[in-house]
């Protein structure tokens, strides 16, 4: 499928549903601890990928695709959450057939400034959109 302007607004709208989700989570009792995913959201924002990418969430977790809308193809995708002390744990997807394991795996501070995370960020915007 071919980027266009009506797949950038709904990729964005994916980004505003998941960003208020986040925001429900922190402000419930025991949900301080998504501050930092929240933070980051900000950041994608900031940096225009949510022109790019799907937002999604699983529980706790931010989830980042190439499929339009939800229930598209997610052969290839990035999962983050955070840990008790406040880093940012990130899983790397790519989907053989039922296989659902993580590929690869980070624990950072500051994703933005790692080059690996970086690099499966451009990785996952040159996916076809599904």
């Amino acid at each position: 499928m071919k980027y266009s302007k009506k797949i950038a607004k709904d990729f964005e709208e994916s980004w505003k549903k998941v960003e208020s989700f986040f925001t429900d989570a922190i402000n419930a009792e025991g949900g301080k601890h998504l501050t930092p995913l929240l933070d980051l959201i900000h950041q994608f924002k900031e940096r225009e990928l949510h022109l790019h990418l799907r937002a999604g969430q699983s529980m706790y977790f931010l989830a980042l695709t190439r499929a339009r809308m939800h229930g598209g193809d997610y052969s290839v995708m990035i999962k983050i959450t955070t840990d008790k002390q406040g880093k940012f744990e990130i899983f790397r997807y790519e989907y053989q057939g039922e296989s659902g394991n993580p590929r690869s795996h980070l624990t950072l501070v500051d994703p933005f400034s790692n080059d690996q995370f970086n690099s499966w960020i451009e990785e996952l915007k040159s996916h076809e959109i599904t």
